[in-house]
């Protein structure tokens, strides 16, 4: 990721975060429903990776008793009916688990806990 631009209404329904890819391209994640009560956000990416019917992330978040956030982040996505979705699905979810969630979570984390620092 090379650059964000925030919606000053970040996380509430409605809001956005458009991300500029280091290639230029960017996709928008806009948060479809929140519920603060649950701290619970649910969020969709557009436009969706080609492939893919579906793609929309979940994330719950709550303060823990030291004063830190906890975030946990589940995902959603739903291939296209056809091989090679399929298949690109499959090496998708090989590359996020081995590669990207090992090397660039210690970085999503901190952001995520400056974004919601004051939801909790």
């Amino acid at each position: 990721m090379r650059d964000r631009v925030v919606t000053p209404d970040f996380p509430e329904k409605g809001s956005t975060i458009v991300y500029t890819m280091t290639d230029g391209s960017t996709i928008t994640e806009t948060v479809f429903k929140r519920g603060p009560a649950a701290h619970h956000c649910v969020y969709g990416y557009l436009p969706p990776m080609p492939i893919f019917e579906f793609w929309q992330g979940n994330l719950f978040y709550s303060a823990t008793p030291d004063g830190r956030t906890e975030v946990t982040w589940r995902y959603w996505i739903k291939p296209k009916n056809n091989l090679i979705s399929k298949l690109g699905a499959r090496l998708l979810k090989h590359f996020i688990w081995r590669h990207y969630t090992a090397r660039g979570i210690t970085g999503m984390k901190a952001e995520a806990e400056r974004l919601y620092r004051d939801q909790a």
